[in-house]
């Protein structure tokens, strides 16, 4: 493969120097970087038209997804695919100016390493370990696929075909790679290109240090919320009201960790959920019990839909504001007897709906009614655009909205989705996919007589979400509906992902501490053996057209 090693040591060098946080304008600075690195190479000198840098729609950063398309001979093709994004240097404290300098962010490191673990300096005096923002998450990986496309383009007789898709936004909507579906639907429209493998080079961890891992798949990840409406009181007369905290904490409590979220397949095992955002409606203190309560469930599993999600969510919703109502039903008897009175308030009806149920309940009331709210909606959609607003917050005041303007003093609990979803994918739901496994290990071996471990799913989320499509696309977009803002200011290119559909996997260099100041990306993996594994699967994927291109000339 030539001296590729000191070509990844220059690219990433030029990579990591640039301050690409993500969901800032400065990921633009990836831009000219890319364009300088493909027009130095022959073959793009020579078809400017292969490569360019495409703006993505709408985008507030007018941030941009960066391809190159490197022809060979035959159609079948391999995508790599890396983010150009990293999370903020915030966390560095004192070393900040050198968190994009890993050569003088480790000389600063060894002279005074209290902000590091043991494990961590144990890596540093080694040597062995390249510290730095984005070593390992990933543009060590973006280096190795960079320098791979450099060095294959001297050949002249290559076999096949690849496209690099550098992306943004990856540490947050993955804005990049769902547009970057689109470029590549276009790309295999327009040259007929067969595409049979997406690979992504996100550092992999280790959970035995002897051994590698690569992933066939990666981890969806959902993000679903909960509403809950009460009956507003002074804590005085907690019994003539409805605290939503008390529901949504039943809630939460039941479906915190529950593994019947959970999925098992072939040994490997979902995260368990996890709430990460609740709060109520209250600004500040006072002794009236709160309006409403709000939270969002992180879901992290392999091959549940989200509409199955969404109905276990409503079940729970049901069943745990029966079971509140009646605690409080009871204690309201018990109470109304003790203080020998003849009522407290009123029983109020629980009314629980999804999102979009709660639009058409909206639209009962009348064209009016909805213009109003179409209207609000936009002016959230600007505030989002502007970074007035999250989308946590957008979230909370488009349901809020939609509320008051029904206007009914009743118990409501709205259950719903909301951005980002990453769909999970797997080559367990592929055809004829090559034992990638065994072919790397096979390799491995040989080479250096180390062993990779298998995962199906790579849990750390990524871009490979977008390589193809595991859910049945109707009932997807049909829960798409209760997702606020879904086709407005967010959404998934389905229809491209199920034309551009092929295997995946995550070959990518050993990695520890993302998003800390101790991440680093191992030496030896960035330099040699990662970019030689990858160099053997292309070999094998592209075999069967060298075969075929053999026989044509026999």
């Amino acid at each position: 493969m030539g001296n590729i090693r000191d070509e990844i040591g220059r690219t990433l060098k030029g990579y990591v120097a640039l301050d690409s946080i993500t969901n800032t304008y400065r990921e633009n600075s990836i831009d000219g970087f890319l364009k300088e690195y493909f027009e130095s190479m022959e073959y793009f000198k020579e078809n400017p038209d292969d490569f360019g840098s495409e703006k993505i729609p709408g985008d507030i950063h007018n941030r941009s997804v960066n391809w190159a398309l490197l022809r060979g001979k035959g159609k079948r093709t391999v995508v790599f695919i890396h983010h150009s994004d990293v999370v903020n240097v915030e966390n560095y404290n004192e070393y900040k100016d050198y968190a994009f300098e890993p050569d003088k962010l480790g000389e600063a490191l060894e002279i005074s390493s209290d902000s590091l673990d043991s494990e961590a300096v144990d890596d540093l005096q080694s040597g062995n370990w390249l510290f730095g923002r984005g070593t390992a998450d990933m543009k060590g990986g973006g280096a190795i696929q960079l320098s791979l496309m450099k060095e294959i383009s001297k050949d002249e007789d290559r076999i096949g075909n690849i496209i690099v898709l550098a992306v943004p936004d990856e540490e947050n909507l993955s804005a990049g790679m769902r547009h970057g579906v689109k470029i590549l639907r276009r790309l295999k429209e327009k040259h007929g290109l067969d595409y049979k493998l997406m690979i992504n080079s996100e550092p992999h961890q280790r959970v035995d240090y002897t051994k590698g891992m690569i992933s066939q798949g990666s981890i969806a990840k959902m993000n679903f919320f909960v509403y809950v409406k009460g009956i507003l009181t002074h804590a005085g007369k907690v019994l003539e009201g409805i605290n939503p905290s008390g529901i949504m904490s039943r809630i939460v409590a039941r479906t915190e960790l529950n593994l019947d979220f959970v999925d098992e397949i072939e040994g490997e095992m979902s995260i368990p959920p996890t709430w990460v955002h609740v709060k109520d409606s209250k600004e500040v203190y006072d002794i009236s019990t709160p309006e409403s309560s709000i939270g969002y469930m992180n879901v992290l599993n392999f091959s549940t839909s989200p509409e199955e999600i969404l109905k276990k969510l409503m079940a729970v919703c049901v069943e745990e504001s029966d079971e509140y109502m009646k605690k409080y039903n009871d204690a309201r008897d018990i109470f109304m007897e003790k203080t020998n009175r003849k009522t407290i308030g009123d029983k109020w009806p629980v009314h629980v709906v999804t999102f979009n149920e709660l639009l058409d309940l909206l639209k009962e009331k009348g064209d009016e009614y909805y213009r109003k709210y179409d209207e609000f909606e936009k002016k959230i959609i600007d505030d989002l655009r502007f970074n007035k607003t999250s989308f946590v917050n957008a979230n909370y005041e488009l349901v809020e909205y939609i509320i008051k303007l029904i206007n009914r003093q009743e118990m409501f609990i709205v259950a719903g989705m909301t951005m980002p979803l990453y769909p999970g994918v797997s080559n367990l739901f592929q055809e004829d996919v090559p034992d990638y496994l065994e072919m790397i290990n096979r390799f491995t071996t040989r080479e250096w007589k180390q062993e990779y471990m298998n995962r199906y799913y790579f849990t750390g989320i990524s871009d490979l979400s977008y390589s193809s499509l595991n859910y049945d696309m109707e009932s997807t977009l049909s829960q798409m509906e209760n997702m606020p803002l879904w086709g407005k200011y967010y959404d998934i290119p389905f229809e491209d992902i199920k034309e551009i559909q092929m295997p995946c996997i995550n070959i990518g260099p050993w990695g520890k501490d993302f998003h800390k100041i101790s991440e680093r990306v191992y030496r030896e993996d960035l330099y040699e053996r990662t970019p030689r594994i990858i160099e053997h699967v292309l070999e094998h994927v592209l075999k069967e057209e060298t075969i075929q291109l053999n026989m044509k000339h026999q």
